[in-house]
């Protein structure tokens, strides 16, 4: 939080975070952080568990919860569940945060999708 306090005082305009799949938490720490710039959340889409595993083991600061990877693994439409599991992030989020951030990793067809799923 002091970290970004210092670039708003250096002149940053605005955030763009990390994916995040906890917008409670999320909201909680834009709360705590109180930074009087935009900040846009990260959203990833996330094709598979294998891919979730990889992130959680190879991606420092980044961190998705074992409810997801179970979803994803469990599931007998990952793509859906991957896009549902985005949509829900978007929609906790909004009116939260200044907007959102989607990383697709080659899925940028999916952007569409998921903005209809979420409801905007």
């Amino acid at each position: 939080i002091e970290r970004m306090h210092q670039k708003v005082e250096s002149g940053a305009e605005f955030f763009q975070t990390q994916p995040t799949f906890e917008p409670r938490a999320f909201v909680n720490f834009l709360r705590e952080a109180n930074v009087q710039v935009p900040v846009l959340a990260g959203i990833l889409l996330l094709k598979s568990a294998k891919m979730a595993r990889f992130v959680n083991e190879h991606v420092p600061g980044i961190k998705v919860p074992e409810h997801i990877i179970h979803s994803l693994e469990s599931s007998s439409e990952p793509e859906r569940t991957s896009l549902d599991i985005a949509a829900e992030t978007i929609r906790e989020l909004q009116g939260n945060c200044a907007g959102v951030h989607i990383m697709t990793i080659k899925w940028e067809e999916k952007i569409l999708r998921v903005l209809d799923k979420a409801g905007l």
